[in-house]
């Protein structure tokens, strides 16, 4: 089942202060940096890939294919391209998810290299977004490997904004 709707917001807002004895604090902001993408054509970037995972410690890992899956409604998907991808993370902060390139049919896509990972660590959240035209998904360019590097199981969401046009 097709995207209807779509967009991506991510911020950060902060305020600085400074005490300044026998006077009003001096404050700088709020301020916030802000990253939107709004204006994406679901008739191009048109289909979701979403999946959770448990990730068992000690070395346990999981092989996610961007290229050939099941959509939440359960339809056949072949994405030809990839624009965002999120990893959000559950587990103690000491236990880390490395992400990157499957060594077999790897999606390098913004790794420096092909055994070049990032590590997450139990609640937290990797996020990439792309400029269009995004990224090919291929048959030799679609996998990645999740690979818990703690002792404690994590639980893994992985979305994608995929296109199958």
């Amino acid at each position: 089942m097709p995207l209807t709707q779509v967009s991506l917001n991510a911020s950060l807002t902060w305020q600085l202060a400074r005490a300044v004895a026998g006077f009003t604090d001096v404050l700088h902001g709020p301020e916030t940096a802000a990253f939107t993408l709004a204006t994406l054509d679901t008739a191009v970037w048109n289909e979701l890939f979403a999946a959770q995972y448990v990730v068992a410690g000690s070395g346990g890992t999981q092989t996610v294919d961007l290229r050939t899956f099941n959509d939440l409604p359960g339809n056949a998907v072949t994405a030809d391209k990839a624009l965002v991808f999120v990893v959000l993370v559950a587990g103690a902060a000491t236990d880390r998810l490395n992400v990157k390139p499957h060594g077999t049919n790897g999606l390098q896509w913004f790794f420096g290299g092909t055994t070049e990972g990032v590590n997450v660590p139990g609640g937290g959240l990797l996020l990439f977004a792309d400029a269009e035209p995004g990224v090919t998904v291929d048959a030799t360019h679609k996998q990645l490997l999740l690979t818990n590097n703690g002792g404690g199981s994590l639980t893994v969401k992985l979305l994608a904004l995929v296109s199958d046009t």
